[in-house]
Order: C-alpha cells, then sequence, then structure tokens
C-alpha cells in the first residue's frame, strides 16, 4: 500500500483530494493532510509518505521550497503540484527538483486519478528493481559467504595448504590473522546431541551478529566441535570484548531452558600472515580442549595452559594394564573393565602435566585398545557406530573425570550387548540340533554326527549343548524319545516293541529299562495305569 500525503491552504481542498479518488483501487491510502508548507515538511521526515501532493503557495514555507528542503534530506518521495497559477518559472524549478507531475486547479478526477496511477506504476517498477537487485545482491553474497565456509571447512578438515587458501577466504595475505573456537555445553547425554547442534548454529548467528555490526572482517563456520571464527586484524584490535558481549547475549537468551548452558571461548595466538593460520587454529583447538580442567564459561588462551614435558599415553596405559584390559574384554568381565579404566582416569588428572589433549588421546587409545580385543565380535558398520557415539560424547563431556566416566558407560554398555549376541550365537547350534532331533529321533544318532553338522568338534559342542540345555546329549535324546513313547502308549494300539521300534530302540528290554528309569514304570504298567485312570 502507497502511502500519500496531501498538503494545501485550504482544507476544503485537501477534503475534496481525499474524497475524489478511489485510494483502494489504485493500493494507496492518505496517512495526512497539512495546511502549510512547514507542517507538510515535518511530516514528510517523520512518515516518509511515498507520494505527495501539494500546492506551491502556502504559508510559512511555499511547496517548492518545502520540496527543496526534503532533496536535500535525500528523503525518498515523489512530488505532484496542483497550482492555480501556470507559470513557466514553477514548472522550471518543479522539474529541477524531480517534481513527477504539474496540474492546475481547479482539480479533474480523471486527470488526478491517470496522474496518481502513472506516478505508482513508475513506483512499482522500481520497487522490483530495487528488490530484483537486492535479492541478487543478497544471493551474490551467500553464495561468496557460502564459498569461503567451505574453504574453512576443508582448511580445517586437512591443515596442510592452508595459507594458499588466503584469497578464497577473501583475506589479506599479510594481515593479522586469529582463529577463535566458540563452544555452548549444556549437559553430557548423547540423547541432546541435535539440541547441541541446534545451539551451535545459534551461537554463530549471535557471533555473527555482534561482529558484522563492529564491522569486523572474518569468516565462520560450524563444526561439531564448536563454532570456527577466523578474523584478519588490524593492530592492537580488540576482538574478546565482543566475545564477551556474545557470551553474555546467549547466557541470556538460553540459561532459562538449560540449567547447565554455559559459553566457553578458545582463543589461538595472533600470526602475521596467514601462513600462521594452522597454528592458530590448532591453538584455539587445544584451548577448548583445556576447558575440562580449567573449567567452562570463560575466555581461554592457549598460552593459559602450556607444559613443560607432555605426558604420553604409555606412561599411564602401559602394556601390564593393556594386557589385563584384554583379558577383560575376553572374560565380559564388566567390573574389571569399568575399575581398569576409571583407574586410568585418576591417574591422567592427578599429573601436573596432564592437558585436554593428552585425555582427549588417552580415551582414544582406550577406544582402540577396546575394538581391538572385540574385532572378532564386531562387524565394520558396529565399529564405526561406536567410534561416531564416543566422539559425540567426547564433544559434550565437560570434565576430565566425566570423560572416563562416560568412556566406561559407554563401553560397558557395548560389552554387555556383545556378550548377548555371542550368547545367541551359542545358542544357535543347540536349537538347530534339537530341531534336528526333534524329526530324526528314530535314526541312530550319535554326538559326533550332530556336531559335524554344526561345523564344531565333539567334545566342545558337548559342553555347549549343557549349558544351553542343562543336559548332556544322550540324557536329552533318552528323554526325548520316552516322551514320544509316552505320547504313543496313550493314543495309539501299537505293540510295546512296534513303540519301541518307533522311537529309535531296536532291543525292548533295552527300551522298557530306560523307560522305567525316567517314568518309574515300565512301557505296559504305564499303559495300563493311564487307560484305568482315564
Amino acid at each position: 500500500m502507497y502511502k500519500v500525503l496531501i498538503s494545501d491552504d485550504e482544507i476544503r481542498i485537501c477534503k475534496l483530494i481525499r474524497n475524489l479518488i478511489d485510494w483502494e483501487s489504485l493500493g494507496a491510502e492518505v496517512i495526512g493532510i497539512a495546511n502549510d508548507g512547514l507542517s507538510a515538511y515535518d511530516m514528510i521526515f517523520e512518515k516518509k509518505p511515498d507520494i505527495v501532493i501539494t500546492d506551491i503557495r502556502m504559508p510559512g514555507c511555499d511547496g517548492l521550497e518545502m520540496i527543496r528542503r526534503v532533496r536535500e534530506k535525500e528523503i525518498n518521495t515523489d512530488f505532484i503540484i496542483i497550482s492555480g497559477y501556470q507559470q513557466f518559472d514553477y514548472a522550471q524549478k518543479a522539474i529541477r527538483y524531480g517534481v513527477e507531475d504539474y496540474i492546475l486547479k481547479p482539480i479533474n478526477e480523471r486527470e488526478l486519478t491517470d496522474m496518481l496511477r502513472k506516478v505508482i506504476s513508475q513506483n512499482d517498477r522500481k520497487r522490483s528493481f530495487v528488490q530484483n537487485q537486492e535479492r541478487t545482491e543478497e544471493e551474490l553474497r551467500k553464495s561468496n559467504q557460502l564459498m569461503k565456509k567451505n574453504v574453512l571447512n576443508d582448511m580445517l578438515n586437512n591443515m596442510n595448504g592452508a595459507g594458499t587458501n588466503s584469497g578464497a577466504l577473501g583475506m589479506d595475505e599479510a594481515m593479522t590473522v586469529q582463529a577463535v573456537l566458540i563452544k555452548p555445553d549444556i549437559d553430557c547425554n548423547i540423547e541432546q546431541f541435535e539440541t547441541y547442534r541446534a545451539l551451535l548454529q545459534k551461537t554463530e548467528e549471535q557471533a555473527d551478529k555482534v561482529f558484522t555490526e563492529a564491522g569486523c572482517n572474518y569468516i565462520s563456520t560450524v563444526k561439531d566441535e564448536g563454532v570456527y571464527m577466523i578474523f584478519s586484524l588490524h593492530d592492537n584490535e580488540d576482538i574478546e570484548s565482543k566475545f564477551r558481549l556474545v557470551k553474555r547475549n546467549l547466557m541470556v537468551q538460553n540459561s532459562a531452558f538449560f540449567p547447565k548452558f554455559t559459553i566457553t571461548v578458545g582463543v589461538g595466538e595472533r600470526k602475521d600472515g596467514m601462513a600462521g593460520l594452522p597454528i592458530s587454529i590448532r591453538d584455539a583447538r587445544h584451548a577448548m580442549l583445556n576447558r575440562i580442567f580449567l573449567g567452562t564459561g570463560e575466555i581461554i588462551r592457549r598460552s593459559d595452559f602450556r607444559i613443560q614435558e607432555p605426558l604420553k599415553t604409555e606412561e599411564i596405559f602401559t602394556h601390564s594394564i593393556r594386557s589385563r584390559f584384554l583379558e577383560r574384554i575376553e572374560v565380559f568381565d564388566f567390573e574389571g573393565l569399568k575399575m581398569i579404566i576409571e583407574s586410568i582416569g585418576m591417574s591422567s588428572y592427578k599429573f601436573k602435566n596432564s592437558d585436554g589433549r593428552f585425555v582427549e588421546r588417552l580415551s582414544d587409545m582406550i577406544l582402540t585398545t577396546y575394538l581391538f580385543g572385540t574385532t572378532a565380535l564386531h562387524d565394520e558398520k558396529d565399529t564405526e557406530d561406536l567410534k561416531e557415539k564416543w566422539r559425540k560424547t567426547f564433544l559434550l563431556c565437560v570434565t576430565s573425570k566425566e570423560v572416563f566416566e562416560q568412556l566406561s558407560l559407554i563401553l560397558e554398555e557395548n560389552l554387555k550387548m556383545l556378550l548377548e549376541q555371542n550368547n545367541r550365537a551359542q545358542a544357535k547350534p543347540v536349537m538347530e540340533a534339537k530341531a534336528y532331533l526333534q524329526e530324526h529321533y528314530r535314526e541312530s544318532i550319535r554326538l559326533e554326527d550332530i556336531s559335524n553338522m554344526e561345523g564344531f568338534n565333539s567334545t566342545y559342542f558337548s559342553t555347549l549343548f549343557k549349558k544351553e540345555t542343562g543336559q548332556n546329549f544322550s540324557d536329552y535324546l533318552i528323554e526325548l524319545r520316552v516322551n514320544r513313547a509316552k505320547i504313543l502308549l496313550t493314543d495309539s494300539n501299537l505293540s510295546v516293541s512296534d513303540i519301541a521300534e518307533e522311537v529309535g530302540y531296536q532291543d525292548l528290554k533295552y527300551f522298557s529299562r530306560i523307560f522305567k528309569r525316567l517314568t518309574g514304570l515300565n512301557p505296559t504298567e504305564y499303559r495300563r495305569l493311564y487307560h484305568k485312570i482315564g
């Protein structure tokens, strides 16, 4: 809807114009009426009308002077002059001030409507052009920003040769550069990882808002470990105060929804030239890792946590501990596994020369050893899923103690799952053997025959069979045959001799002896008793 202001020293003329035109059909509305040039100027400055219909001769300030002042302020308004005088000098000045049209009183409805329609049509074309231009510029900006983000992502994924991308990042090769990593923390719960990712996006949006308003030259991208920001800086340019503002704004926005919400900023060292950017990025990463010792919610610099002689993982996860760790896995000893990881964790955070990078490497070594110990039980997908689960969980941990507690829980849960799978795998051949016996119990069947059929030696299969059924193989087969004989004795008229053969016994005396041992009665007595009771 176009906004129209009417200005004339005669109130009746203003009312006439307002009532004469069908504004709605033109897509316009009258937003005000002024009866002198100064009032008109003030209303234009305040309400920013799209079109002003004005008389020339008005008290205080005539129409042309009012137009001149508006043009000096560069307010984008179109003017239509209405006057009772047809003078050439007025027309010249009106043209010079960019007046759209000039009509004489008395006002003709059709003439004014046509003039308004013409001005509005011109404005429609201008607006369309501006919108298209803005849309194109925005698309180009987004495309350029996306290209820079892709370059930065490639750099973060592969730090080699990072300096060659300075042009693509839109940064001067000779400028001072600095990498900063911003990370929200909420709760170490893998179920909330997607919520955490959403908070990463909000963090980038807030940082973009603050640093764009400050006119900083930077490029940012979101990774799971946080929001990376790469700055091209002038000498002594302060960015830490702006990060404090980002932290404060994010705390206000999110702390009510997430009681444990904090924002940590890892600051890399400033480097002269793009060649030093990979070092600054690593510094920012290491600073962020050290929040598990220094605490979250701080601005941490790489210089805040330097150690003279970094620990080696082998100093804590020694060969003997690794051997015991693998032994606990082999026998599915959950408690033993938990105790070893807990002991490793306690050792790691009591050393003064331990830091976040060391804890990360140590936890990764424990996971790698676990995967080695369970290689035969994991397929490739299971292995990758477990690695991914730990990667995400580690990013959510905020203390060294929490790292090893969470690792212990994840490995215990996985080992229990593998035990269940192993038990099911062991039960399967026994189930197949039982199914085979139920179909072929009449035949002469040996333990060796069934073992070979399932692909095991007879000694191992005998042990496995007893573990799953609670009976040894021969006792199970005898009980199966006797139970089948019971059914035939009660439900058929077959002789005892025929029944013996039917259930796999050629020797009647042996069958009767076996039957009595299990039931307390010989076959004939069992049949007689059943019929007597029936």
